[in-house]
């Protein structure tokens, strides 16, 4: 009898978890792109599924938001371990304030102010031109790839609601790692 009852607690668990919106898609980065200006590398990179409905209700609901991107750039040295060669971690915060009805993106470049959720939302899920090495730093016949990975944290907010809020930490999210392809600096 009772393990009768436990199966039917695991399977109602399994499609339970199964059919949580919450685990229906999952963030990723989506396009690494590398480019040399000639004096640095410089990168670009996109987030995919990174703003849930639940993340899009608690950014409007006033809850600050914060993506960390870790970038890592490391020499290819086959048969043993990549060697690091940079990392860089870049933080992008964002915060609605109720009361102007406008957005704040807080980034390693200052602060810049909209009403615009859908410039929120592309502010927050892309990196553009971050600067990642200087070229007189790289060896021209070594082979080199980048590495990058997203996590979004809730912030922590002050008491009491730091304990209502609890229930908000299923938001987090970390993305896997993803490489770009290999590639020779010139």
């Amino acid at each position: 009898m009772f393990r009768a009852i436990f199966k039917i607690f695991l399977v109602s668990l399994a499609i339970l978890l199964i059919n949580n919106p919450v685990y229906a898609k999952t963030a990723s980065i989506a396009n690494i792109d590398v480019f040399n200006t000639g004096k640095r590398l410089v990168l670009d990179v996109s987030l995919k599924d990174g703003f849930s409905d639940d993340v899009v209700e608690s950014i409007k609901s006033g809850v600050p938001v914060g993506i960390t991107y870790t970038v890592v750039l490391k020499r290819n040295i086959p048969f043993f371990y990549d060697k690091k060669v940079a990392i860089r971690t870049i933080k992008k915060y964002v915060k609605f304030d109720t009361l102007k009805e406008e957005y704040k993106i807080i980034d390693n470049n200052g602060k810049r102010i909209t009403e615009d959720f859908n410039e929120v939302v592309r502010k927050m899920a892309q990196l553009d031109s971050i600067h990642l090495i200087l070229n007189k730093k790289l060896d021209k016949k070594e082979k080199y790839y980048v590495n990058v990975k997203a996590e979004l944290n809730i912030k922590q907010t002050w008491f009491p609601f730091n304990y209502i809020l609890l229930f908000m930490s299923y938001l987090n999210f970390d993305t896997s790692w993803k490489s770009s392809s290999p590639f020779t600096f010139k």
